[in-house]
């Protein structure tokens, strides 16, 4: 598909331009079974191709590395802090990695790029990078 937009050039006033397609892709798994979460997978896939040049195409697993990702699904009460720890948005921990985690939210739109997860019965806190979002579900990696 990639190659077949590649080659079809567009004629105008503008004079003659060609387009190239960036394509991300993701598959249903326990993690991410819900379409929005699937969506967020596939659209955060796509941003990474384009950062890579355009032209490509890049899967979420691939993002996530070979033998990374593997996650359990859990239930935990979490806390995103964030502005040197002066702000705290309450979580649902949904899903929980070696490497990054879900997390539930009642809105997303004021998540920081960066921020540290808080897992208080666990006595667990690490940085995590946002990776993918929608309204109300986070996947984060772990820095």
């Amino acid at each position: 598909m990639r190659i077949a937009i590649a080659g079809v050039l567009v004629n105008g006033d503008f004079g003659t331009v060609s387009a190239t397609a960036s394509i991300g892709s993701t598959t249903l798994s326990v993690v991410s079974r819900d379409i929005d979460t699937l969506i967020a997978q596939a659209d955060a896939a796509m941003y990474s191709a384009k950062s890579r040049g355009r032209n490509c195409c890049v899967s979420w697993h691939e993002l996530k590395g070979e033998n990374g990702g593997e996650r359990r699904r859990v239930l935990k009460s979490g806390s995103i802090l964030f502005n040197e720890r002066r702000s705290v948005i309450d979580c649902t921990v949904k899903s929980l990695g070696s490497d990054g985690a879900g997390l539930v939210l009642s809105n997303t739109s004021a998540i920081p790029p960066e921020f540290d997860l808080l897992i208080r019965g666990e006595g667990f806190e690490t940085r995590c990078r946002v990776v993918a979002q929608d309204r109300q579900n986070v996947e984060v990696s772990f820095r």
